[in-house]
């Protein structure tokens, strides 16, 4: 017998949003003039001009004391920098980068009344720029929206879907078909999900999801389809979902007319994993993700989003805006390869002098320059040069690791915006990024280990939720008044803190003592979450209490898990040093009182959100010395698409002396 509306059994369930949330979601989007807002602390930065006028000035080389150099007085800058004024368009990108990159992003990327460029362009792609038009619903009259965007790229948006279903839909057991695509194994594994693989050949798999059929009709189905098909197995495709629960995921950039949207009763039955590439081929691997489709799977989505990864990058949503607006659909393919250049005999013996060597190619090129122009302005670019010169032997004396692992340091800012801009569909190059920001950020932490750390592209909670969905971790014990891990871990169990808001440590020790009691095995998937200062209340632990848990943690080989946001936030006009929890386990070890061994079951998930007043950009630093857990995360972490501005924005910032970036912080405070 036929079901008489096949959709009723994709039935979702209520979202209801955690109250920390909620407080901070409302505060971050409140309609408050910013010369008015005082901003609540948690889940949001300090936001200030003056504080991204410093930024601005960091990622340029210029005296961060120097504040005559504000970020709403781009001219006066440009022409102290002396750029060309064909380069005052990379001056403004980067100012709007700055500026994007401190507040969140609103859910799903945007407001509704207010979509950006990136939003306005795909929704002209959708109804405009195609044989066939399709309109979707930005929510801006009815509140309910049908487009929104995703962060990570394809697998990630994927893993926040499959997340979605397994929390959030009402009749279980779900059936996903995957057609034309293979999955990383991780995103099958999620709780009442039934994957199976189809087979190639259309007529095969058409037959296949028949004979299903024939026997499972009241069991939501959903088939990722990774190829665009014919219209005739579009059709037969769109009988079966009329008579039975078959619910559609494409995530081949079908156009509308490829699409199974456009077929007859169907629109609300298909949802479109659509990534830029359909507008611009160079971006079809960008880190964003349009997703389009039935409203009520949209709304579970962007909340599914932001409980596991929080909202879209906001750097990376301006960032594809300029490049949708500016970027050549075809390039010279020379332009956009990593080329290594001949170096000056003897540099390739030593690391550091093959930086040193690129400094004076680039010094070479600047008199070139100078010659060519016949001697105007001799005295201003040799003065350049000179100080260039001094600013990279200062950090050359400052830096402590390999600088060959930096390729970019000896490289001017416009310079280096126009190599990401002209390699943003380089893998290669990508890459050598995300290696010369770690060993930048490394320099102002040493305390981490280079070959522990990994670059991720989300915020903590894109870590957190793959350390707990996907890394075996399944029950954390988190200090009360914390951040919602309830949407990172599948179990949570809170302590409360002392009457003061202190830490309590034999309760703690107490709660972890009797579950590996009861399970002997807890400390196989059981971990503590500490951090200080505390997250999300700012409050600031008594260091002799956190000494104390950690040694009785840590002689136990159980995982502690730092989720670090705040480090060394605290209103002041001093730059106070609070200990991290990683610097007090390596006093443990210096004082002997644990091994090596034993601080490895530190985890430290360094996020510059609040931090560097960075929140927004999302980005994080791993520390994971615990060699199988590691690698099981860099295993799971590697399908994430980089935030490659984001990535870009925080290089520019750390490549800076260790004083000139504490003055940043100090201002912060």
């Amino acid at each position: 017998m036929n079901i008489k509306d096949p959709l009723e059994v994709f039935e979702l369930k209520p979202v209801r949003a955690a109250k920390v949330s909620e407080i901070s979601e409302a505060t971050a989007l409140s309609p408050v003039p910013p010369e008015e807002r005082v901003n609540f602390h948690i889940g949001n930065p300090v936001q200030d001009s003056r504080l991204s006028s410093a930024y601005l000035r960091l990622s340029l080389g210029i005296d961060i004391t120097d504040d005559k150099f504000r970020i709403e007085h781009l001219n006066e800058i440009a022409e102290y920098l002396n750029w060309p004024p064909n380069d005052k368009s990379k001056l403004e990108f980067l100012s709007e980068l700055i500026k994007k990159s401190s507040p969140y992003s609103p859910r799903g990327g945007f407001m509704k009344t207010n979509p950006p460029y990136a939003i306005q362009c795909f929704n002209d792609w959708l109804i405009k720029n195609q044989q066939e038009p399709l309109a979707y619903d930005l929510g801006e009259k009815t509140g309910r929206r049908e487009i929104i965007l995703a962060s990570g790229g394809l697998f990630e948006a994927l893993r926040v879907f499959f997340h979605s279903l397994s929390d959030f839909i009402v009749n279980r057991p779900v059936k996903i078909f995957l057609q034309g695509i293979n999955l990383p194994e991780h995103l099958k594994k999620f709780t009442d999900l039934e994957f199976e693989q189809l087979a190639e050949k259309e007529p095969d798999f058409v037959a296949q999801v028949y004979e299903y059929f024939s026997v499972r009709r009241m069991t939501p189905t959903f088939l990722v389809l990774g190829k665009s098909t014919t219209e005739e197995t579009r059709r037969q495709l769109r009988l079966i979902s009329l008579r039975n629960p078959l619910f559609f995921v494409e995530v081949n950039d079908a156009p509308n007319h490829l699409s199974l949207a456009r077929e007859a009763k169907m629109m609300n039955r298909v949802l479109r994993f659509i990534t830029p590439g359909v507008i611009n081929q160079r971006l079809k691997d960008f880190s964003l993700i349009f997703i389009v489709g039935n409203s009520d799977f949209i709304n579970v989505l962007e909340t599914v989003h932001f409980q596991l990864k929080g909202t879209p990058s906001s750097t990376e949503i301006e960032l594809l805006g300029f490049l949708l607006k500016n970027l050549s659909p075809y390039e010279d393919d020379s332009a956009s390869k990593i080329t290594t250049e001949v170096e000056y005999e003897g540099a390739s013996t030593v690391p550091a002098l093959r930086s040193v060597s690129r400094l004076v190619s680039s010094i070479e090129d600047r008199l070139n320059k100078i010659v060519e122009d016949k001697g105007t302005l001799v005295e201003k670019a040799f003065h350049g040069v000179d100080e260039k010169a001094a600013s990279y032997l200062s950090k050359l004396s400052l830096r402590s690791y390999d600088l060959h692992s930096d390729r970019f340091l000896d490289l001017g800012t416009s310079d280096f915006l126009e190599q990401l801009i002209g390699n943003i569909d380089n893998d290669e190059w990508i890459n050598e990024l995300s290696l010369s920001y770690l060993t930048a950020f490394l320099n102002h932490h040493p305390e981490y280990r280079l070959d522990s750390c990994l670059v991720i592209s989300g915020s903590s909670r894109t870590v957190l939720s793959l350390l707990g969905f996907h890394c075996g971790f399944n029950e954390v014990v988190i200090p009360d008044l914390s951040w919602t891990y309830e949407h990172c871990f599948p179990k949570v169990l809170t302590v409360s803190l002392t009457p003061d808001f202190q830490i309590d440590v034999d309760s703690i020790i107490s709660v972890v003592e009797s579950n590996i009691t009861t399970n002997p095995d807890w400390k196989k998937h059981g971990a503590v979450i500490l951090n200080n200062p505390h997250n999300a209340t700012g409050q600031i632990f008594d260091s002799s209490d956190l000494v104390k848990l950690l040694r009785w943690l840590l002689e136990r080989k159980i995982f502690v898990i730092d989720d670090l946001s705040y480090q060394n936030v605290k209103p002041s006009e001093r730059l106070e040093q609070i200990p991290t929890i990683r610097q007090l386990a390596n006093d443990l070890v210096s004082v002997g009182y644990i091994g090596e061994e034993e601080s490895n079951y530190v985890i430290t998930v360094h996020s510059v959100s609040k931090t560097d007043s960075y929140a927004g950009a999302r980005l994080s630093v791993v520390e994971i010395r615990h060699e199988e857990v590691r690698k099981s995360f860099g295993e799971v972490s590697s399908f994430i698409r980089p935030n490659v501005a984001a990535i870009a924005l925080a290089y520019l910032f750390y490549r800076n002396r260790v004083e000139d970036v504490n003055a940043y912080y100090r201002l912060r405070n």
